[in-house]
């Protein structure tokens, strides 16, 4: 059995302590080799699990004009078939209009599935889409929320970046 030290058993014993749990998993296996592909390029995207086992992706793409790119959703519902993981679909509404790096994110909800992205071209509004049949049809876009630009240190020529952390979006 281990001893505590003085200081950790003080710590421990304090009425204002509170409890943290830290966890840090490590996989080194390429599990997903297949998904990236000349069909596949590199970019921000996110996944979940539909209510009937299927896997739900949506990505943004990538290109030379970072504010005219697409926000695109696959339907895996066999994992070893090769052609699901490299065939997407473009959002209605999402196409050539998001801002490749601004991130996305989807969740799921009971039976329904939200993904979020953030337009690029006429405006920076973070968009949602929905379904409520497991992923195979969405409505949206719908506005989330307009993010508005402040001047940095009262310069009128110089504006904080508008970049959401969609990834930390808590449904």
């Amino acid at each position: 059995m281990r001893s505590l030290s003085s200081t950790l058993t003080v710590a421990l014993n304090a009425k204002t302590r509170r409890p943290a749990i830290s966890l840090t998993a490590e996989d080194h296996i390429d599990h997903l080799a297949q998904t990236i592909g000349a069909t596949n390029s590199d970019g921000y995207n996110d996944l979940c699990i539909a209510s009937d086992g299927s896997i739900i992706r949506v990505r943004l793409t990538r290109g030379s004009n970072a504010f005219q790119q697409s926000f695109q959703w696959q339907r895996i519902t066999d994992p070893t078939s090769g052609s699901q993981w490299t065939t997407w679909n473009t959002f209605s509404g999402g196409s050539g209009i998001i801002f490749q790096d601004g991130g996305c994110a989807v969740s799921r909800d009971a039976g329904t599935i939200n993904v979020y992205c953030q337009q690029g071209t006429g405006g920076n509004a973070l968009w949602n889409w929905f379904s409520n049949d497991g992923g195979l049809t969405w409505s949206g876009p719908g506005t989330i929320l307009i993010p508005t630009c402040v001047p940095i240190d009262n310069s009128p020529t110089r504006y904080n970046e508008v970049r959401l952390p969609i990834w930390n979006l808590y449904l």
